[in-house]
């Protein structure tokens, strides 16, 4: 009885020329790139769904690609966050009118400053761009007024958070009337 002997190999026994396995590993290394590029790209628009809290296909699609392009961006170099955020707010200021693009970028942006009257800055114009339709707008009105009260402008910080419980629906009323006991209270601390 003769033995049969089965060719399990992806190329079937054949023998193939040095330059068309070189091919074979490029296309290989480039398939991966773009499954990586691509599952790259779905975790940064699944962090962007969770942190702006409103499904994506709401907001303008150019700006997504900005807004997203800037997170994967800033994994790379995370020197110059504040700078890259702050370009997008700039080019998506309204884009549809009441995006959360804009007032997302620049309280990410102020989350990279470095210094502390850019950070200020920043949070304020992201709160005062924020409409109380934006599903984080308590989030933006409450790290602006930390913000004030941090540099000792008690009194702006207090004015900002009375000024947005004035506009605000009931979902943001929580947050910002806890935001209004922090600014009232004493000198602020690091951790207030």
């Amino acid at each position: 009885m003769t033995s049969r002997q089965i060719d399990l190999s992806p190329i079937g026994g054949r023998r193939i020329g040095r330059r068309r396995a070189a091919w074979r590993v490029v296309l290989l290394a480039a398939a991966c790139a773009l499954l990586g590029a691509g599952a790259l790209e779905w975790a940064n628009r699944a962090h962007l769904r969770e942190q702006l809290r409103i499904p994506l296909s709401e907001i303008d699609t150019a700006a997504l690609r900005d807004l997203t392009t800037a997170i994967a961006a800033t994994k790379l170099d995370p020197w110059h966050i504040a700078e890259r955020f702050e370009a997008v707010a700039e080019k998506h200021p309204d884009s549809p009118v009441d995006s959360p693009v804009a007032p997302y970028a620049l309280w990410s942006a102020h989350i990279g400053a470095f210094e502390d009257e850019e950070r200020i800055r920043l949070a304020l114009e992201a709160a005062e761009i924020a409409t109380p339709e934006n599903p984080r707008y308590a989030i933006y009105v409450d790290t602006a007024s930390w913000q004030l009260k941090r540099a000792g402008r008690q009194h702006e910080a207090i004015a900002l958070v009375e000024q947005a419980l004035e506009r605000a629906g009931p979902d943001h009323r929580e947050r910002l009337e806890s935001a209004l006991e922090r600014a009232k209270r004493g000198n602020a601390v690091d951790g207030d």
